[in-house]
């Protein structure tokens, strides 16, 4: 698979599978736009494409916790680039406590869902540039328990994983919803669910570590989780079906609850007002 002529911005590609990504599409020869919240640690990875011969990337650090810092990503990223070819939506996190943002939204539905949503509608025009672009989310099989009518959970007792699940449902809902609105023309959008991987990801959940340290042959290095990025990113898999929700790299059965196009369509109209009044505040 080759890159090459591809301009391709990755969110959360300061670790993990966003960083091995982010090391493997500028091998295949792409422009790769490294987007986090550690200007360190995204210059580590900067670095580390520099040192393996390629053109030193650009870096954008954005907080998602910051609904004002994707409007500024965005404004940054139309003046440096004249197109997008595949933007990864791949930063995520899992909170062991809740918390609210400034923008009055619970924190993993913010950086999760609504900051990659909102990131996507503002580069619609230059992902529409070119035929054949892309936008390919990170999930989880772990998706489900989404209200659209309560996205902070406000009206529920609160729990990380419940947070978890429910941001990344809408992840793959979203792909589903855009693009039915792109349409036949438009973006190519796709979800993914990644596999259980050796990273920091969910270190803060005492549950998830016992889960680790008990079952350690279950989980893979964070190349495997990044090699469905890159195959999405790069492959004709990622353009021949729409919407579609991918297991590590292969396009099974989609659980029911991830292809439910009813509860999409009002998971978006219901996206679009939270933000709505949230970036009014």
């Amino acid at each position: 698979m080759t890159g090459e002529n591809q301009i391709i911005v990755i969110t959360g590609a300061s670790s993990g599978i966003g960083a091995r990504a982010a090391v493997r599409l500028a091998g295949s020869g792409a422009t790769v736009a490294l987007v986090g919240r550690d200007t360190d640690r995204l210059g580590a990875v900067a670095a580390e494409i520099e040192q393996a011969g390629q053109e030193r990337p650009e870096t954008f650090s954005a907080d998602f916790a910051r609904l004002s810092d994707v409007h500024e990503l965005a404004t940054r990223l139309r003046r440096r680039y004249d197109r997008i070819d595949v933007l990864l939506n791949n930063a995520g996190i899992h909170c062991a406590t809740r918390k609210t943002t400034v923008d009055g939204n619970e924190l993993t539905n913010q950086v999760n869902h609504l900051a990659p949503f909102l990131l996507t509608r503002l580069l619609e025009e230059m992902l529409t540039v070119r035929p054949g672009s892309r936008v390919v989310g990170t999930g989880s099989l772990l998706a489900e328990g989404v209200r659209p009518d309560d996205l902070n959970r406000t009206g529920l007792r609160w729990s990380g994983w419940g947070a978890y699940k429910a941001s990344k449902q809408a992840n793959a809902l979203f792909a589903l919803e855009f693009v039915k609105r792109a349409g036949a023309d438009g973006p190519i959008a796709t979800c993914c669910h990644p596999g259980m991987l050796k990273t920091s990801f969910g270190s803060e959940s005492a549950a998830y570590r016992r889960f680790r340290k008990f079952l350690p042959a279950a989980f893979k290095p964070a190349d495997h989780g990044a090699s469905t990025l890159v195959k999405l990113a790069l492959d004709q898999a990622g353009i021949a079906h729409p919407g579609a929700f991918f297991i590590e790299g292969k396009l099974g059965r989609t659980p029911r609850r991830l292809a439910d196009r009813e509860l999409a369509a009002e998971l978006w109209d219901k996206t679009d007002e939270l933000l709505t009044s949230s970036t009014s505040r």
